[in-house]
């Protein structure tokens, strides 16, 4: 076999830890305003504070080989000036949360002060595919209390799966044998 151009030693490869879905009290590492072409949205850097996974995503990313990335993130859409009302009310919860989470402390619009802060959050299952490859990872779902999280006041989420796209047979087709024609009048 020819030695092709630019071989290096690599190391084994190995399974990463999978964070069971669940509650987990965080603190909070860092806060930055992200600017897109379509608005802004805060993503917040955070790390497990407390129980077995304190420093899950810390570990992570030291076991992680290069180029290396820092999981535990999850970014929150800014709403805009006109945005529904929905999406304002879903932004301030999610900071009530930090606030509730560090007595004293008021989000002023100042992403740094985030910096230090505890919160509590649920993590579920969201569905993947990715070059063929198909399977299941864990993110953060939303922000809770960390007393919520303490106490065990909060829900698993349900898996988010992805949409399914022609459903049936690989052309979209559905086989007759799958629909129910009971119903029909003929």
């Amino acid at each position: 076999m020819r030695k092709y151009n630019g071989y290096r030693r690599g190391t084994p490869t190995q399974e990463r830890e999978k964070l069971p879905a669940g509650g987990y009290v965080l603190k909070i590492l860092d806060a930055e305003e992200i600017e897109y072409s379509w608005g802004s949205a805060l993503k917040i850097s955070f790390d497990i504070a407390e129980g077995e996974r304190k420093d899950f995503f810390r570990l992570d990313y030291i076991g992680q080989q290069e180029p290396k990335k820092w999981r535990g993130t999850r970014s929150l859409t800014i709403p805009a000036d006109d945005a529904e009302d929905g999406k304002k009310d879903y932004f301030a919860n999610q900071m009530a949360c930090i606030e509730a989470s560090n007595p004293g402390f008021v989000f002023d619009f100042d992403e740094k002060t985030l910096k230090g802060k505890m919160v509590g959050a649920v993590f579920g299952e969201k569905e993947y595919e990715i070059n063929g490859n198909h399977g299941f990872f864990v993110t953060c779902r939303g922000f809770r209390t960390a007393d919520a999280i303490r106490e065990g006041r909060f829900k698993i989420p349900q898996p988010l799966m992805l949409e399914k796209k022609n459903a049936g047979t690989p052309d979209g087709f559905f086989l007759a044998n799958d629909v129910d024609d009971s119903d029909l009048p003929f």
